[in-house]
């Protein structure tokens, strides 16, 4: 997450491209080019969950009196369960419904050899059982759940089968959260550096409107036909045979929703990421998790962490701390943002104006898609209603935008507070230049400078009567003797009135 802005995207929001190559060339350099493009962002409806207080419905609880218990030595744990089922949805607590298998942190600084098990996972719509043959577990709600689960954790060898099983010895810290995706559109003035793709600056110019018809398709059977029969051969005990056999050809449409939530939710899971039902129901269910599947997935046997890629995303945000996403709230901010953020990389990937993208088709084409098989499920949207069908929608997209290149250019601006106290400093010592200016003139104008000889010296001492007359009546030998006439320079005012820059002697010289 450390560089998770896309091209052409600011905040929560996604926007198309405009190349404006064409228009002003490859060689004119632009600063910063304003269009009005299309628009479209993702986002969740959090809300936390009550089945984490009730450790009934997520643990095996073992104790001593338990007759299931098969690990040696052990009076008491909680094994996680496979599955979660909490009204008329079920969840299953790891990437495919089977026991955890990973991991736990023997670093220095974990005493508790704590675990850390988060995922995200779909919900199913109806009960499901990994033991028997009936299920009632029909398809996903829409939803997903976002877990975070931390505990002490230690591994056991069960005795039937032997295989190594990962337990709490207490109650872990469990939070999770049942999100609603939703995508909405709208259209956007967006100012933006052509030669990186940095949005400067965007103005959404409507009411965003949801993106129901995201939800059309969910592997929808298309122009079906039958491609060939031939007759296949058997054998058996009692006799050999024949039978007719045929190969049929369909295609098999998925609108961008489902296809974006099919991906980031199963990537965890990729062995067995297109089955239609939790993964542990097409597997042992003994074996537990399969620790194979390095993909996707952050499992490290030395730091206890046992994620997919958006759950350590989020850790990553919160500075590494185990504990912080056990807050409702912080979990439910910091998966709105990696929402988001998945989101906008899924819409702008390999996005072209000539080839689409995984959420856009290029403008007037027509993807010739028939009607779907009339057994096919009917599509639903997270929130329960019908979705929208393909060709239901209609786009008036315009060939054409309007687009203002500009230049940023570096604006010093300053707080009026600031503006007008410098002001009033300025002014200040205007003044005060002033006034020194006028003093001076008036008082140091008569002044003599560079004083460097004997001349200079007794220029100061011609106009000095007192001194002179000092000298005359002494003479400088008696004067020099005595060692008690003072004088000083400085201004002095003569009989007349006039003040002069002078030696002469001091006031209190006798």
């Amino acid at each position: 997450m450390a560089q998770t802005v896309t091209e052409w995207s600011q905040d929560d929001w996604s926007f198309v491209p405009v190349s404006v190559s064409d228009v002003f060339g490859d060689n004119r350099p632009l600063k910063n080019l304003t269009v009005q493009t299309s628009a479209i962002r993702a986002r969740l409806y959090c809300s936390a969950v009550d089945w984490p207080s009730n450790i009934a419905l997520w643990s095996d609880v073992q104790n001593e009196s338990s007759a299931m218990n098969n690990f040696t030595g052990l009076h008491k744990y909680y094994m996680p369960k496979k599955l979660v089922r909490d009204g008329n949805y079920t969840i299953y607590l790891t990437a495919r419904a089977d026991s955890a298998q990973c991991c736990a942190d023997i670093t220095e600084n974990a005493p508790d050899n704590s675990s850390i098990i988060a995922y995200w996972t779909e919900d199913w719509s109806g009960r499901y059982s990994l033991y028997g043959n009936t299920s009632t577990l029909i398809s996903t709600t829409g939803n997903f759940t976002v877990q975070w689960i931390r505990g002490p954790i230690d591994f056991e060898r069960t005795t039937e089968p032997p295989i190594e099983m990962l337990y709490f010895s207490e109650p872990p810290a469990i939070q999770a959260l049942n999100c609603m995706p939703t995508f909405e559109s709208s259209r956007a003035e967006v100012t933006v550096e052509p030669s990186t793709g940095v949005v400067q600056h965007h103005r959404i110019l409507d009411t965003p409107l949801r993106e129901d018809v995201a939800w059309s398709d969910a592997f929808q059977w298309r122009n079906f036909s039958e491609d060939g029969r031939y007759n296949g051969s058997y054998t058996s005990n009692y006799r050999n045979g024949s039978r007719p056999s045929y190969v049929y050809n369909f295609d098999v449409t998925i609108s961008y929703g489902s296809f974006f939530m099919k991906s980031i939710l199963n990537a965890a899971d990729i062995i067995l990421a297109g089955l239609e039902a939790p993964n542990g129901s097409y597997q042992s269910s003994s074996l537990g998790e399969s620790l194979r599947d390095k993909v996707f997935n952050m499992q490290d046997n030395t730091t206890g962490l046992n994620l997919d890629f958006m759950s350590y995303a989020a850790y990553a945000q919160v500075g590494f701390s185990p504990t912080a996403l056990l807050d409702p709230e912080v979990l439910a901010q910091t998966s709105q943002k990696i929402f988001s953020t998945f989101f906008q990389h899924f819409a702008s990937n390999n996005l072209s104006r000539e080839h689409g993208g995984n959420v856009y088709q290029p403008r007037g084409m027509d993807l010739k898609v028939n009607t779907p098989m009339r057994d096919m499920p009917t599509q639903y949207t997270p929130d329960g209603s019908v979705a929208p069908k393909f060709q239901d929608i209609v786009r008036n997209t315009s060939a054409t935008t309007t687009a203002t290149t500009t230049t940023r250019v570096e604006v010093l601006t300053m707080n009026p507070v600031a503006f007008w106290l410098a002001t009033s400093i300025l002014i200040w010592l205007i003044i005060t230049i002033i006034i020194l200016a006028s003093v001076q003139r008036r008082y140091y104008g008569g002044m003599m400078r560079n004083v460097e000889c004997i001349a200079d010296v007794l220029v100061l001492i011609a106009g000095s009567e007192r001194l002179l007359a000092v000298i005359r009546e002494k003479g400088m030998d008696t004067i020099i003797k005595e060692d008690k006439v003072l004088t000083r320079i400085g201004w002095f005012r003569d009989e007349d009135g006039t003040i002069r820059w002078r030696i002469d002697l001091s006031r209190n010289t006798l």
